[in-house]
C-alpha cells in the first residue's frame, strides 16, 4: 500500500507553496513598480557618488537586467499573448452580446413561419 504522505500530502504541500509564491509576487509587483518609479531617481543619484553608493545596497533589486536574449524579450511574448487573448475574448463575447442587444425574432418563430 502506498504511503499517503507521498501520494497526497507532499503534492498538496508543493501546490500550496507554489500558490503562496505566486501570491507574493502578485502582491509585490505594484509596490516594486511604485518603488522604482518614485525612488529610482533618488537611488540613481546616490549610486552615482562613491561616498553614497553604499546606501543603495540596502535596497534589493526587484527588476533585474540580464544578458540572456530570451529573458530580455519575454515581455514581447507576454504582450503578444495578452493581445491574442483579448482578440479571442472579443471574438467570443461580441457575437454573444450583440445577439442579446439586437432586436431579433426567436429561432422558434422563424422555423414555424417557414413551415406553414
Amino acid at each position: 500500500m502506498a504511503d499517503p504522505r507521498n501520494t497526497l500530502i507532499r503534492p498538496a504541500a508543493w501546490a500550496f507553496y507554489v500558490v503562496l509564491v505566486f501570491e507574493i509576487l502578485f502582491m509585490i509587483s505594484p509596490a516594486a513598480l511604485f518603488f522604482y518609479s518614485v525612488y529610482g531617481p533618488v537611488l540613481g543619484f546616490l549610486d552615482g557618488a562613491p561616498a553614497t553608493a553604499w546606501l543603495t545596497q540596502f535596497f534589493p533589486p526587484h527588476i533585474a537586467a540580464t544578458r540572456n536574449p530570451p529573458l530580455d524579450h519575454a515581455h514581447v511574448v507576454g504582450g503578444s499573448l495578452i493581445v491574442l487573448g483579448l482578440i479571442v475574448f472579443l471574438a467570443g463575447a461580441a457575437p454573444l452580446y450583440w445577439s442579446k442587444i439586437r432586436p431579433a425574432e426567436s429561432l422558434l418563430r422563424k422555423s414555424r413561419g417557414s413551415a406553414q
